[in-house]
């Protein structure tokens, strides 16, 4: 923005990051300093409209309407020429500018230093001794009405339907709009329209038997606990040695198999990080077993070379032993890995398109699948739940305003006003639902008000 001659006003700086406490909202102030102007309140308007630019320097209606309310020629020049820096194509500031190039031309005069960085500084007036030439009433309506006036909206003008949201053809979850069953991502908020298939498919065999395994190693941990708890009592009892070793075990096993128990209901309910610990299980399982191949192959061909004859037939018995445990583990892991190959799509199956259909449930369930819906973004699937929730039950306040916070996230102020003001109405002390009604009521017409300036 420019800095520019105040005339009358005196010194005025404009921050452009102020944010004052309790500030009225800037398109109510617009509102009220566009009132004061058509009535003749000239004072009046240039104070609100001045708060206005103050807070958003940027606002195009209230520079246009702050030139016809200064007294300074030089003073509608430079609010005229910000509302062209914001929209060049004005045709109500063209026309102002040209009114005051005929009738009020600019005079050459001394440079004037421009402003600092953080603000922008409204220098008072030019002349030698301060004094302004007045604009007459006639003039200042010429130049605010030199062309068709712009409709400002209030909060009459927006419009409250009746019903809940159209139905539409495969919505996305997330904004709401159409799509096609052979679309996977949003056309419009680029969203995923799909979700792995383990959420809607029954286990299968080899998820049944993974857990199967897990469980038997479970209670074969269990089954070794009890006896190391009923050896440990044994061994105190008959030599009296300190308690303290054997509780450090003890208290080691039993937050083992607690571990061991989650990690086993994560494998049942097929979650990915289980998966991922059974695999990083079964590589260690196939490195121990390639270990104990290579070292025994190694250890057994260095023993026959030094084992006297005698010893001989004994070592072969030992040798057979420890192969067949090679084999039955080797066996183990053969068996595991196939199950494991056959349980991959369990956890990392493929993908399916996300169903956006409500089936009727009780208010409660409604009012509870929105919430969740919401925690993941899903905003559309989350106020379809929510309109069922309220038509359920239509004197809960508390389904009222989550439907009606639910419309303004998707942009429905008319119908997010319906409910909350329905929501006041059954609830008339809500402090809360006034504030959410003012700020709902401010979206809307910055909406409205923005598309009719374009």
């Amino acid at each position: 923005m420019r800095w520019y001659n105040t005339g009358t006003l005196g010194i005025l700086y404009l921050y452009r990051s102020m944010n004052a406490p309790n500030m009225t909202l800037p398109e109510n102030l617009l509102q009220d300093g566009m009132r004061a102007a058509r009535a003749g309140q000239r004072e009046k308007a240039r104070d609100l409209l001045m708060q206005v630019v103050q807070a958003d320097e940027r606002n195009e209606m209230a520079w246009l309407w702050l030139s016809g309310v200064v007294d300074d020629p030089e003073d509608v020049r430079i609010c005229l020429q910000n509302v062209l820096d914001i929209n060049p194509n004005n045709e109500r500031a063209l026309k102002g500018i040209a009114w005051l190039n005929a009738h009020h031309p600019v005079v050459e005069s001394a440079p004037v230093q421009p402003a600092t960085s953080e603000t922008v500084v409204l220098n008072q007036g030019s002349a030698a001794v301060g004094e302004t030439i007045a604009l007459n009433q006639a003039q200042v309506a010429e130049v605010v009405a030199s062309a068709p006036a712009q409709k400002v909206y209030t909060v009459d003008d927006i419009e409250i339907p009746e019903g809940r949201l159209p139905d539409v053809e495969n919505p996305c979850p997330y904004c709401g709009v159409p799509t096609s069953l052979e679309q996977t991502k949003c056309p419009k908020c680029g969203k995923s329209l799909t979700v792995k298939s383990n959420d809607a498919r029954p286990r299968s065999w080899a998820t049944v038997c993974l857990t199967a395994f897990g469980v038997l190693n479970l209670l074969g941990g269990l089954f070794n606990l009890i006896r190391t708890v009923l050896q440990g009592f044994n061994i105190m009892n008959e030599t009296g040695t300190d308690p303290s070793t054997f509780l450090g075990r003890l208290l080691g096993g039993l937050l083992f198999l607690l571990l061991y128990a989650l990690f086993v209901r994560g494998l049942w309910n097929q979650k990915v990080w289980a998966f991922v610990l059974h695999l990083i299980w079964l590589v260690l399982y196939a490195i121990a077993l390639v270990l104990f191949v290579v070292l025994f192959s190694i250890a057994g061909m260095a023993v026959y070379q030094v084992l006297p004859p005698e010893l001989l037939d004994q070592a072969g018995r030992v040798t057979f032993m420890l192969i067949g445990i090679g084999i039955v583990m080797g066996l183990i892991f053969v068996v595991e890995l196939v199950i494991t190959i056959f349980a991959w799509k369990d956890f990392f199956g493929g993908k399916v398109r996300i169903i956006t259909d409500v089936p009727s449930r009780s208010d409660e369930e409604h009012y509870n699948m929105g919430l969740a819906y919401k925690k993941r973004g899903m905003w559309y699937i989350a106020t379809r739940e929510w309109e069922m929730a309220a038509a359920k039950r239509p004197s809960d306040p508390n389904y009222r305003r989550i439907l009606g916070l639910a419309y303004a996230q998707m942009k429905e102020y008319g119908r997010a006003l319906r409910e909350l003001r329905e929501a006041l109405r059954l609830r008339v002390n809500d402090q809360q639902l006034r504030e959410d009604i003012a700020f709902v009521e401010n979206m809307a017409l910055k909406e409205l008000n923005a598309q009719n300036r374009t």
